[in-house]
């Protein structure tokens, strides 16, 4: 989702939460970082200001406030300490490094994937892949300004879509092998040496001639 530049607007979400219930700061700020709201101060949140990031601190500021805490939404053309080239770069510095770590756990993935036996030991591998595809989407949901490392770790998910597709390929090729080698397993196979053909002498079962025949 990229913010376009000029008349940049900020909202901030200045909030103070209860001592109780005790998971409440943990919910928070949990809340705040799928946001991808950035603090600016001691229990100062920004996002650019837009109508979905309005909605989502309205929607937090009721969840505080139900609580017992205190919370205030406001939009500002500027934020104290900060100038817009700042505040955008923490963004950027932020949701890059969401992408790195993210690539970095795919790029494991691919590596495993990549190793020998990997068919045997990654039954989980699409869901693995659809985790991973929800977590880019996620990221690049809150990418307000276009930061770096989108495109590396969508062409690392690329890669690990394409190499579970061939290893899911190897097994079912690999199952098939299986399957029609077992096809003649445990069965018993009987051979009758030198049988008659086209009124040539015939040989009995046990390979001895028999006697002759005279008319």
């Amino acid at each position: 989702m990229k913010t376009p530049a000029g008349n940049r607007r900020w909202l901030l979400l200045v909030h103070q939460l209860p001592a109780k219930p005790s998971n409440l700061r943990v919910q928070t700020w949990r809340r705040l970082q799928q946001l991808g709201a950035i603090p600016v101060k001691q229990a100062v949140y920004a996002l650019p200001d837009t109508p979905e990031s309005r909605e989502d601190f309205e929607w937090l500021k009721d969840e505080i406030t139900g609580a017992g805490g205190e919370a205030t939404v406001f939009a500002a053309d500027n934020v104290d300490a900060w100038s817009d080239d700042a505040l955008v770069q923490e963004f950027k510095r932020t949701r890059e490094s969401s992408y790195k770590e993210l690539g970095r756990e795919m790029a494991r993935a691919l590596a495993a994937l990549r190793s020998p036996g990997t068919s045997r030991r990654k039954p989980n591998a699409q869901r693995v892949l659809d985790t991973f595809r929800q977590r880019l989407d996620a990221i690049a949901q809150i990418d307000f300004f276009a930061a770096p490392g989108r495109d590396r770790a969508a062409k690392l998910l690329g890669d690990l879509e394409a190499t579970i597709t061939d290893v899911a390929a190897h097994v079912a090729v690999t199952k098939a092998a299986h399957k029609s080698a077992g096809d003649y397993s445990g069965r018993t196979w009987a051979t009758r040496p030198y049988l008659e053909t086209d009124g040539r002498t015939r040989h009995s079962a046990d390979g001895s001639r028999p006697a002759p025949q005279h008319p």
